[in-house]
């Protein structure tokens, strides 16, 4: 750790900094989307990616092993995703996942941390977005980005923008302003997180942290699925059986039920991801994990008691700063919440 920073946290060991981080990081994946949710904060998506980001590269910041501790804090997280939020897809597991592997190699690499920090932000946020336009392909094939094509044509030869706009790919320009959008922001992130740990020694000496907290609950009881919703899916999946059978066994028919195809074959990677897939892939998670479980089981206790205090210190920032607009409002919350989760003390 820092020992100018270590200096001014005093009472707080290295465990503590880096347990409460990853505490935050755990609320970040598992919660912190239904906190935000509640008070519409901007740009969500973008938002939590980048929050996992400067959560992990405050934790390499602080421990004198970066890729151990790094690892050991995905465990963590993971774990703690897994207890609070059973449900969640896959992708989320393979997104905070790579976030943290990309993190540990950067950072056991490069002993500079802003250049560290400026590269695993600005390529690990890219990788996201990237991550998202894959599955789209995947799950509606190349004929999503056709149609896009199609249609930009469409509006560019009515509003006679072009004379000749067959030859524009109008996917090309909205893949590629979306990951332009991702990579400045993760520019963005990279110069704040690589400047935070000065700021953060900064703002303690101003911030006076919250003595009470306030419950707040997001999550909502799962409902069972009943006998009916059962049925609808059974059906569902005998249509799209129906109309592949029929779309690759019937001659001449591809261009009829083309359409309904496109439909089918969406619907039917969408159950196969979700009911087969799906659970495989948590089943062999929850397994490891469950090993795991036991070997951190003081540490995870520590993070499953932290978040309740941590849902409370982030909305309470989220207020506190509700008379600072756009940007400087969003860099003044992140470090109102970090400040406030590592310098919290039960009174």
């Amino acid at each position: 750790m820092n020992s100018a920073i270590q200096s001014h946290f005093i009472g707080i060991s290295k465990h503590s900094v880096i347990i409460r981080l990853t505490a935050l990081w755990a609320l970040n994946e598992s919660a912190l989307g239904g906190i935000l949710h509640l008070v519409k904060m901007p740009f969500m998506g973008i938002f939590l990616g980048g929050f996992a980001i400067i959560l992990i590269s405050l934790i390499a910041y602080f421990s004198d092993k970066p890729y151990k501790d790094i690892l050991k804090s995905l465990v963590l997280v993971l774990i703690v995703k897994l207890l609070i939020s059973p449900h969640s897809p896959p992708t989320a597991y393979l997104a905070v996942s790579f976030q943290a592997l990309y993190g540990a190699f950067v950072y056991s690499c490069i002993k500079n941390f802003k250049l560290a920090t400026f590269l695993f932000a600005s390529i690990g946020l890219v990788e996201s977005a990237v991550q998202k336009l894959i599955t789209l392909t995947l799950i509606f094939g190349m004929s999503l980005w056709d149609s896009i094509d199609v249609f930009v044509r469409h509006v560019l030869k009515i509003f006679r923008i072009l004379d000749e706009p067959q030859n524009v790919e109008g996917s090309y320009w909205i893949v590629g302003v979306y990951l332009g959008v991702y990579v400045i922001v993760g520019i963005m992130i990279g110069i704040f997180a690589g400047n935070l740990p000065a700021q953060i020694l900064e703002a303690q000496k101003r911030l006076v942290v919250p003595r009470e907290t306030e419950s707040i609950t997001t999550a909502k009881p799962k409902k069972k699925r009943s006998i009916f919703q059962n049925k609808i899916l059974k059906s569902i999946l005998l249509f799209s059986v129906i109309i592949g059978a029929a779309y690759y066994l019937i001659p001449n028919s591809s261009a009829l039920i083309n359409p309904l195809w496109v439909l089918a074959r969406v619907v039917l990677l969408l159950l196969i991801w979700f009911f087969v897939v799906g659970p495989f892939f948590v089943k062999l998670l929850r397994k490891f994990l469950k090993k795991k479980e036991g070997e951190y089981k003081r540490e995870v206790e520590e993070a499953l008691g932290l978040l309740p205090i941590f849902k409370s210190l982030v909305m309470t920032a989220w207020k506190e700063t509700s008379g600072i607009k756009g940007l400087s409002r969003i860099k003044e919350f992140i470090l109102r919440s970090i400040c406030y989760a590592l310098l919290y003390t039960q009174f």
